[in-house]
């Protein structure tokens, strides 16, 4: 799955929506119609949505190779503690 890149017109209107305009404002602002403001915001969330899914299954991939290794360790050093028991003298 390939990060989506938002278009300069979806990364501008993503940046005025977050800081609070309306989308009256937004459209009054770049001369663009209410319902081309309404597009370019779905498309600059879904984008953004598809993004953020793609970045939580790359973390939850490096936290499964985290926890392989963990694991791995863990039993490496129990075969290495069962095939060299420590003698009490």
């Amino acid at each position: 799955m390939a990060v989506p890149e938002l278009s300069a017109v979806e990364q501008q209107i993503v940046l005025l929506v977050a800081q609070g305009r309306s989308r009256r404002a937004i459209g009054a602002e770049l001369g663009l119609s209410l319902k081309t403001v309404d597009w370019h915001i779905a498309r600059g969330r879904r984008k953004l949505e598809r993004a953020a899914t793609l970045h939580d299954r790359m973390q939850r991939a490096e936290v499964g190779l985290q926890q392989d290794r963990i694991v791995e360790a863990v039993a490496l050093q129990s075969r290495t503690a069962i095939d060299n028991p420590r003698r009490k003298t």
